[in-house]
């Protein structure tokens, strides 16, 4: 037990000697913690989508960057918050089923934006753009009624027509 404690603490020091230089001696604000995090870009984005919708509106997001719904204060659209499961599951019953979920969400609650995560976000070697052209259905509804706005980092913005 005091072993298991003792490697605990060893392991967990550069965490906690981190959190106490930043919160406690340099009095950071937590935007700019989480500004210098790997995790970075979602700041950004999140920002420019409440800047550009209302409360009411909602927002999908093909990959795996559920924070952008929280910090844009806006609900997503589909029942998914992550599409990385079901995404990258081509040919079994459950990636047609979520396929077909996905659209049907789509089409009911019009996001006001489609955001699309490029690849090597949030880690290298992953591809949701790919996921995103082979999952037909989705990719088709999105390019007939949604126009490309431009990017903000790793992430394409796609606005409703």
């Amino acid at each position: 037990a005091v072993a298991a404690v003792a490697l605990l603490v060893w392991r967990m020091w550069p965490v906690m000697a981190d959190a106490w230089i930043n919160v406690v001696v340099q009095a950071k604000p937590l935007r700019q913690i989480y500004l210098e995090s790997f995790q970075a870009a979602h700041i950004p984005v999140a920002e420019q989508i409440a800047a550009a919708t209302g409360p009411d509106d909602s927002i999908a997001i093909v990959g795996d960057a559920p924070w952008v719904y929280t910090l844009s204060g806006r609900a997503n659209a589909t029942r998914f918050a992550f599409v990385n499961q079901w995404l990258k599951r081509a040919g079994t019953v459950s990636y047609a089923a979520f396929v077909g979920q996905y659209y049907s969400d789509l089409a009911r609650n019009r996001p006001a934006y489609v955001i699309l995560v490029k690849a090597g976000f949030p880690w290298e070697g992953v591809d949701f753009l790919f996921d995103y052209t082979a999952a037909t259905p989705i990719y088709t509804y999105v390019e007939a009624n949604y126009q490309y706005e431009g990017e903000n980092g790793p992430f394409l913005l796609f606005r409703r027509k």
